[in-house]
C-alpha cells in the first residue's frame, strides 16, 4: 500500500531543512580547535607573495610575447614594402 505521497516521503525526494541540520550537527567537531581551518597571517602574507612573484612573471612573459608578434610584424611589413617597391620598379621597365 503506497502512501498519499506516491512512495517518496512529503518532500518529493528532497530534503527537508530539519534533515540538513541534522547533517551540520554531525559534521561538528572533526576538527581538534577552530584554528586549525584558519590561515595564520605569515601564510597568508606567503601566499600572497607568492602570487605577486608568479604575476609579475606571467607580465614580463606576455610583454616579451608582446614584443616579439611586434618585431615580427614589423619584419612583414618591410618585407610587403619591399616586395611592392621591387613590382612598381619593375612595371616601370
Amino acid at each position: 500500500a503506497k502512501d498519499k505521497y506516491g512512495g517518496q516521503d512529503k518532500y518529493g525526494g528532497y530534503a527537508s531543512w530539519s534533515d540538513i541540520d541534522d547533517a551540520e550537527d554531525e559534521g561538528e567537531g572533526d576538527y581538534d580547535s577552530e584554528s586549525d581551518m584558519e590561515a595564520r597571517m605569515d601564510e597568508i602574507d606567503e601566499e600572497e607573495e607568492l602570487a605577486t612573484k608568479v604575476a609579475r612573471k606571467e607580465d614580463q612573459e606576455a610583454l616579451a610575447e608582446e614584443a616579439r608578434l611586434k618585431k615580427e610584424k614589423l619584419a612583414r611589413k618591410q618585407k610587403l614594402m619591399a616586395l611592392s617597391k621591387n613590382a612598381r620598379e619593375k612595371k616601370k621597365l
